[in-house]
């Protein structure tokens, strides 16, 4: 649709390649696994308040963190009692914004009113918008890690060099990036399968112009 029918029959079968891995790939990082999750959010440093700021941006997020977040007020409060369990608890609750919700009857009066059934429903909904936000900005990175992880298992097949497929990881991780930083990554011109030649830099903006017009899921 972008290039034309007759530019596409001039692209090298390595460009035709790689432009066709990196459209069915490069999101896959939106797909992370449950273990893969967990540990990245272990890592995240302030995993609390980076995950507020992400959801304040978009309206669906924000109503899903205030609905879950006397979730993370109790971690919070609970893990301070760990942490320091010599500051008497009302104190801290004095000092802290947590004491504004922290009120279980307050927030779950839920539990025993008619909208109990629809509460377990209502809080999945809310982490898997919350955990779509926290993962998206990041899914280009995360798309590199599954696939060099996969490609590192297959043995190279004397057609497609695996250098190729880490290339796709790494344009994959690419599409989430400042643009600017593609003409240091990738050259513009390189060996391809056999004896042809590839544009991986032409190949990593195509594909940041195909995503860019994805009109998928309502957008």
């Amino acid at each position: 649709f972008i290039l034309g029918k007759k530019r596409i029959k001039q692209l090298s079968v390595a460009d035709t390649w790689l432009l066709l891995q990196c459209a069915y790939a490069h999101d896959i990082g939106m797909s992370i696994s449950a273990k893969d999750l967990i540990s990245q959010m272990a890592e995240d440093n302030n995993i609390y308040n980076k995950v507020k700021a992400i959801c304040q941006k978009e309206e669906s997020a924000r109503e899903a963190f205030e609905f879950i977040q006397p979730l993370f007020d109790y971690y919070l409060y609970n893990k301070k009692k760990e942490d320091c369990p010599e500051d008497d608890s009302d104190d801290y609750l004095a000092r802290t914004s947590i004491s504004q919700r922290l009120d279980a009857k307050a927030q779950y009066d839920i539990f025993s009113s008619n909208d109990f059934a629809r509460w377990p429903i209502k809080l999945i909904n809310a982490f898997t918008i919350i955990l779509e936000n926290y993962v998206r900005p990041r899914h280009g990175e995360f798309s590199e890690n599954i696939l060099s992880e996969d490609f590192a298992q297959i043995c190279d097949n004397g057609i497609v060099p695996i250098r190729l497929r880490y290339l796709v990881a790494r344009i994959s991780s690419f599409h989430m990036k400042d643009r600017e930083l593609l003409f240091e990554e990738f050259p513009k011109k390189t060996l391809g399968i056999c004896k042809d030649y590839m544009n991986p830099r032409f190949d990593a903006i195509m594909l940041r112009l195909g995503d860019l017009l994805d009109l998928d899921n309502g957008r």
